[in-house]
């Protein structure tokens, strides 16, 4: 049986919120930050790029709301 990706669609009201409002670790705001990510669009656009600890932080804040 083939792996099924999840697929997730930001709303455009949230895409635009800077990477500040999420409710992540400090240490994943800190990768971002010194990344050059600004907004959640930029997150989205460059995910594949954000090493899996901290994405995984990240999904779980936009999908589910779990705050960490």
């Amino acid at each position: 049986m083939a792996e099924k990706k999840i697929v997730y669609k930001v709303p455009e009201e949230v895409r635009k919120q800077s990477i500040d409002t999420l409710k992540v670790r400090k240490k994943t705001l800190e990768y971002l930050r010194n990344n050059g990510f600004k907004t959640i669009e930029d997150i989205i656009d460059r995910q594949e790029k954000i090493p899996s600890g901290f994405r995984g932080n990240i999904y779980a804040y936009l999908m589910f709301g779990i705050e960490d």
